[in-house]
């Protein structure tokens, strides 16, 4: 898309590209050459070079993502079937004109 590319960044961007068409393999953080950083790259890309950079392993990962979900599904469970709502806890929520018509009858 037209202006939407700051050319002070065209170098990184080709740079980007390029390292991208060769699978990400041997990326290091730019700046260390004095360089612009890869402000092009895919969050994906990224992603992954900084797992190799940390020595971040897929089964660190894969380890990390499973307690996270089991993590949240737990919490979900402590908080489901409870009989009040949120609005109810409010100390400071007030019948509506209608409920509270109804209640008066």
């Amino acid at each position: 898309m037209p202006g939407t590319h700051n050319p002070v960044f065209a170098d990184a961007e080709a740079r980007t590209a390029a390292r991208a068409e060769n699978g990400g393999e041997g990326w290091h953080d730019p700046r260390e050459d004095g360089e612009l950083p890869d402000v092009y790259i895919a969050m994906g890309q990224t992603a992954e070079n900084l797992a190799r950079l940390k020595g971040v392993t897929r089964q660190d990962m894969d380890e990390f993502g499973v307690r996270s979900q089991n993590l949240a599904e737990k919490a979900i469970a402590a908080t489901s079937g409870s009989a009040r709502s949120p609005r109810s806890r409010c100390p400071t929520a007030r019948s509506s004109p209608r409920t509270t018509a109804r209640a008066r009858a």
